[in-house]
């Protein structure tokens, strides 16, 4: 697995902000580092930190690293 990058103060408030609100959202993400892009639509549940990353919890038990997210709505991760 290749090394975290910690993503900006203000990315993580807009995942924070979809969970405490639990509204749907539609993501794009990778699963791991040059991996096809994936889609999501759905609630994110929880953010937590494990092993040195940080993760997102989607619906249906999708783990994602924070820094593998390409876009949450209509903001841009990259």
């Amino acid at each position: 697995m290749s090394a975290y990058k910690q993503i900006a103060c203000g990315l993580h408030d807009i995942i924070e902000d979809r969970i405490v609100r639990r509204v749907e959202c539609e993501v794009v993400y990778r699963l791991q580092e040059g991996a096809a892009e994936r889609f999501y639509t759905g609630r994110l549940l929880d953010v937590y930190a494990k092993d040195g990353a940080e993760f997102v919890l989607l619906e249906g038990e999708v783990r994602v690293r924070l820094d593998w997210l390409l876009r949450v709505d209509e903001v841009d991760f990259v």
